[in-house]
């Protein structure tokens, strides 16, 4: 059985682990995380990343934001974030609810933002 990360270590403290399979190639661990995400123990963030669902419910809807932003990092390290995320994931910025996660993608294909789910 191979252990989850705990990339808890990138969010500031009282933010919650976010779990992943440690080596992405291990079906056996995605397989898991899966059956717990559909059994509904998990929110999936992004792809391959998920968090319990009691430390979801935990966040403040502004830190939401932040946990989503270091999901998706996790899951495409090249994503550079901008706006109020990056302000955000800085300290900096209001404390409210941002209607979307803003990034700058390294790529054609993804740009803009995206909804917050």
């Amino acid at each position: 059985m191979t252990p989850l990360s705990d990339h808890s270590r990138a969010l500031l403290p009282g933010r919650g682990p976010l779990l992943s399979a440690a080596d992405p190639h291990d079906g056996a661990a995605r397989r898991r995380l899966e059956r717990a995400w559909t059994r509904g123990v998990l929110v999936r963030l992004s792809p391959r990343v998920y968090i319990s669902v009691s430390d979801w419910a935990a966040l403040r809807p502004w830190d939401r934001a932040v946990v989503s932003a270091v999901a998706l990092s996790i899951a495409r390290p090249a994503t550079v974030f901008t706006g109020l995320t990056a302000a955000r994931l800085h300290g900096l910025g209001p404390a409210v609810e941002p209607p979307a996660l803003e990034l700058r993608a390294p790529s054609p294909g993804h740009h803009g933002c995206g909804p917050l789910t």
